[in-house]
């Protein structure tokens, strides 16, 4: 370098210091410009496509949410599933799928939703349905036998065409394409189930349907080991992943006896029920910030609300634990609810359980007091 720092100064021009703020200065006019025309631009466009694709984010609905039975289910997912929205329920054998569809399918009832069943595997027990509190009598049902999996996902896009609210498909993983449906063992196939998900998959988000119709879609899934790795993967393909709103994932916990102990997976005992863990591995339509990731399966009451419920309202302070005893409190006085100059404070969980099982007007406030709380907070 032979250049001595005078001459290279000579060779650089000196940009006067006042084109920064010019720079500031237009741009904070053009923001405000941009932000004056908002309501033009969208006249604009909208008038140029025929319909009212744009608009202020003020405009945009609130989700509604088609609840679960359980209340720990509720609290972790802010008021249950997202209607509109794109369900997707997996899990091992034996881990509650089929029972979480039920119970979806009975609240939507509740909120007077058309619904209606696919059962590509032919196994769904609709006595079990009904036992769960579905009514079947009311409950479109759908047994195909030697469709493929092309007409099944046609016939979702049709039930939804005529007004279908609420729908469920058991299973995904089973659909059956028609190269192989209509071909030879011998012939090679590739994509399967995952190469017609994702064509149907991109019909009811390219169409809007779901949006437009106030449809939620819960489609059941399996799961399947990673080969050459470790952990679970579902099948579907990605575009399917992509559009649900919402992915859970279900696993058999430890069973418990009638007096809801812990007991080992081994066990050689009768047993009442067990937990049920329950993975959120997508969602999109409330914060992550809950952890209460398991919900209690009695066989004989199906879903426990009851156990469910004390667990969220001591998390929200409608029930306060302290030691052994249980206490119910008013959130608005401070002060413990009394029933006929009683109050309702027990000695051990058995207790306040039994209570509330044997109580179900008490039971039914409690509840309506944790769902009232369960999105402030």
């Amino acid at each position: 370098w032979n250049k001595t720092p005078e001459s290279f100064s000579e060779r650089v021009p000196a940009y006067p210091l006042v084109f920064l703020p010019c720079l500031i200065k237009n741009s904070t006019t053009s923001g405000r410009r941009m932000t004056m025309s908002l309501d033009a631009i969208k006249k604009s466009l909208n008038k140029k496509f025929k319909s009212e694709i744009l608009g202020l984010g003020s405009c945009v609905p609130k989700i509604e949410r088609i609840p679960f039975s359980s209340p720990r289910l509720n609290y972790l997912t802010r008021g249950g599933v997202p209607w509109p929205g794109i369900i997707e329920i997996s899990g091992a054998e034996s881990s509650g799928k089929s029972t979480l569809l039920a119970d979806l399918t009975m609240q939507s009832q509740k909120k007077g939703l058309l619904c209606s069943l696919t059962d590509t595997e032919n196994k769904v027990d609709i006595d079990y349905w009904k036992w769960l509190g579905v009514d079947v009598d009311n409950l479109l049902v759908c047994n195909p036998v030697g469709l493929s999996g092309e007409d099944i996902l046609q016939l979702q896009l049709d039930l939804m065409a005529e007004g279908v609210q609420f729908l469920g498909l058991d299973s995904v993983a089973s659909l059956v394409p028609k190269s192989v449906l209509n071909g030879d063992m011998e012939d090679k196939t590739y994509c399967g189930s995952s190469g017609i998900m994702s064509t149907f998959s991109q019909k009811i988000s390219g169409s809007g349907i779901v949006n437009a119709n106030k449809i939620t879609f819960v489609g059941i899934n399996q799961v399947r080991d990673k080969i050459g790795g470790f952990g679970l993967h579902t099948p579907a393909g990605h575009f399917w992943k992509h559009i649900c709103s919402c992915r859970i994932q279900l696993s058999r916990g430890n069973p418990f006896n009638e007096a809801y102990t812990q007991m080992p997976h081994s066990t050689q005992e009768q047993t009442s029920g067990h937990w049920i863990e329950v993975r959120l591995l997508k969602n999109q339509f409330s914060k992550n910030d809950r952890r209460f990731n398991m919900f209690t399966l009695h066989y004989t009451k199906g879903i426990d609300i009851a156990e469910d419920l004390i667990d969220v309202a001591i998390e929200l302070g409608i029930i306060h634990k302290g030691g052994a005893w249980y206490r119910v409190i008013d959130l608005e006085t401070g002060e413990l609810v009394s029933i006929n100059d009683e109050e309702l404070k027990f000695q051990g969980r058995a207790s306040i359980r039994h209570f509330l099982n044997e109580n179900p007007k008490i039971l039914k406030w409690l509840e309506m007091q944790v769902n009232s709380r369960i999105t402030e907070v």
